[in-house]
Parts: C-alpha cells; structure tokens; sequence
C-alpha cells in the first residue's frame, strides 16, 4: 500500500488533481485599508515590529484588535524576545539589544499589547490592514500574501477550539502587513488519502504576516500579563522588535505541521498540506508558517 507521502507526490503531480490554475487567486479580497491608498514602508525605527514564525493563528475578526493564538502543538516550543533596535542616544549611535525574553511558562494564558499614544491616540491606537490599491500583484507587502483560512475555504465562517491554545496574546493597534515571500510557489493537496478533497485553488508564493506599530516620543507600548509588565518607550529614534515564535527543534522535519491547523477549528473541514512542486527542493518540505483567521474573533483574556 503507498504511503501518505506517496499519494500527496502523486496528487501534486498528477494533472487531475492540480486544474489549471491562475498565478495568483485573491477573490474577495479588494480592501484598501490604508489612507488615501497610500504605499506602505517598512521601517525599523520609530516603530515597533512584531514578527512571527511557526504555528500561530492571527485571528482579525475584530476590527478593534487581533487576538494571536499560540498553537498548543507537539515538540514546538513558544517564545517570545523584545529587542531595542539601535538609533540615537544623546547624539550617539546605539547598537541593537535584546531587552526582554519570555519562555513558554510566561506565554500561557493570556498577553496584551496595548499602545499608549501621547498624540494622534486616535489614528496610532487602531488596527489596520494593509492592501494595496494597485492591486496585490504591485506589493509584495499586502497582507493578502499571507495564508488566510477564512478565505481558503471560501469564506466560510471558522471559529477556533480556544482550550486547545497555548496562549493568547491580543493585540490592539498596528499595521498588519506580509513580508518575506517564500522563493517558490505552494500548493495545497488533500491530506486525506482515502477520501481525497479536490485541489484548493491555490498556487502562488506565501508571505509572512507581520505588523508595525507608529510610536513618538512620549508613545509607551505596555507589553503585560499576569507575570510580565513590560514598558516601551518610543522616541530618540529607536524601534523595537518583537519576535513571537513557536517552533519545533531544527532538526524536525515533518509535512504534517500545517495539519496542526485543523485540531484547533471546530469545523470538520477537508483538510489539505502546502506542498512545493519545484524540483530545487529537495524531500518534503514544511510550511510551518503562521495562518490568518481573517473574520475569526477569540476571548479576552
């Protein structure tokens, strides 16, 4: 009998499963969520990035906040680091510097990020979304690059099993944008070899979800939970990053991590794994890649 790993080589290469597709597929998503359409930058200073990488679900059903779900996932370990990215202090150059680190024990149960603005409290002090106006072919930083779930199944509305998380960390301010695109191009297979579930239309690069927050002098970003109180301080031209994480051990490699996914949606859904069909990579490679969960909402704390 082949193996699991068999059946979904032979379903990404077979013709009859992958349909002719479009290099890009963005249906029903043609928001611009940045004024007047403006081009959004990357910046390192005067802002604080959050940056994530494993299995976390962005969950951005609530226009006033995103609530970041940390994957309760086997051999993958969360953590958390601040970093203080060097600029000007007292009209010298500053080197970066790790200023705060939380393990896994100070991530469980739930965080907040919350951005206390000196000025324009009102525009600084919001999430956005950032799609492009020129559509997101033109920008390689619109967040439609991102793996939405929401949208893989066609807008159907998910809700996520919360017992089943890790931690929660919400967020209530922030430009919500994607970077880092992968070098090749990804495809979604069925996962279930007895009862394959036809190909998703999806056939394009992935990008990171990311989001940068505004902050002047005066702003304070307030990082806290019931053990962590962390401050902040924006202005003198530094910027911050911080890195959320859930990672297995390097030296795991296992296809299956995207399937981690479903346990956590209520929803009995099909299930399917981003393959990669380029022949410079070798093996099966992972995505182990945070998804969004686009008009899914969860509980505060």
């Amino acid at each position: 009998m082949p193996s699991r790993r068999d059946f979904l080589l032979s379903s990404l290469l077979s013709p009859l499963a992958i349909p002719a597709l479009s290099k890009l597929n963005f249906a029903g998503q043609s928001r611009v969520n940045v004024p007047g359409g403006q081009q959004f930058t990357v910046r390192s200073q005067g802002v604080a990035t959050i940056n994530f990488d494993g299995m976390i679900a962005l969950a951005m059903g609530n226009p006033s906040r995103v609530s970041v779900g940390i994957l309760d996932a086997h051999h993958h370990t969360p953590k958390l680091v601040v970093t203080r990215v060097g600029g000007n202090s007292n009209g010298r150059e500053t080197d970066s510097e790790v200023i705060a680190t939380l393990d896994a024990k100070q991530l469980r149960g739930g965080l907040f990020i919350d951005l206390q603005a000196a000025t324009r409290a009102a525009e600084k002090c919001q999430v956005s979304k950032y799609y492009c106006a020129n559509g997101v072919r033109g920008d390689k930083n619109d967040l439609r690059w991102g793996i939405d779930f929401n949208e893989l199944y066609g807008g159907r509305e998910l809700h996520i099993d919360e017992s089943k998380l890790w931690g929660k960390i919400h967020v209530n301010c922030g430009q919500w944008y994607a970077s880092n695109l992968t070098e090749f191009k990804w495809r979604m297979v069925s996962a279930d070899a007895n009862r394959p579930a036809a190909a998703l239309n999806f056939d394009r690069q992935v990008g990171s979800i990311n989001s940068q927050i505004e902050m002047d002098r005066g702003d304070v970003l307030v990082i806290r939970g019931d053990d962590v109180d962390l401050r902040l301080d924006g202005g003198n031209g530094y910027g911050y990053t911080i890195e959320l994480t859930n990672l297995p051990p390097e030296d795991m490699s296992n296809i299956d991590h995207f399937l981690y996914y479903y346990e956590i949606i209520q929803e009995v859904l099909p299930r399917y794994v981003p393959i990669t069909a380029s022949k410079a990579v070798s093996g099966y490679p992972q995505l182990c890649k945070p998804v969004a969960f686009d008009d899914t909402v969860l509980s505060t704390p």
